[in-house]
């Protein structure tokens, strides 16, 4: 399906901060939510739209996210994939979610709470940790792209 101009680009930079920032809250949920299903067509498409081919997975202590540190997304992707085979009922679930747009409105950063749920060797556990998304406008596209994931709280290991 063709993407035309329309909301999924998102508003371009512009004096309207506040409909840039809750386009942005609203794209990293779909983001974040779109990791629980990379088998999905439309969430594979999604997140190849909107990361960086150079996305950064990136931890403030080793405790931070279920995810291990990656240097761009072919590896984050990999991560990922390798996690839901060892963890297939683990998911993801958004909360507290928060824009802030920079002045020049082509950077911004989403905070979020993210909690890691699910049924693990037959015990349900349920984990939140606080996370910024970083993005910024992609001039050549017209795009908002996802290019760091910075997990700087989590309440221990996950496993």
């Amino acid at each position: 399906m063709a993407m035309s101009s329309t909301a999924e680009d998102g508003p371009p930079p512009a004096d309207d901060t506040v409909a840039t920032a809750r386009y942005l809250e609203d794209l990293a949920i779909r983001l974040m939510l779109a990791h629980n299903k990379l088998d999905d067509p439309q969430s594979k498409d999604l997140i190849r739209l909107h990361m960086d081919p150079h996305f950064q997975m990136v931890d403030d202590s080793p405790h931070n996210c279920p995810f291990p540190p990656s240097n761009n997304l072919d590896t984050h992707l990999h991560n990922v994939a390798q996690h839901y085979k060892t963890h297939p009922d683990f998911e993801i679930r958004i909360h507290n979610v928060t824009a802030q747009v920079d002045e020049d409105g082509r950077h911004a950063i989403v905070w979020l709470t993210e909690a890691g749920a699910g049924s693990l060797d037959n015990k349900m556990f349920n984990r939140e940790s606080v996370s910024r998304l970083y993005f910024r406008w992609r001039k050549r596209d017209r795009k908002w792209s996802w290019y760091k994931h910075n997990c700087v709280r989590g309440s221990g290991n996950f496993f």
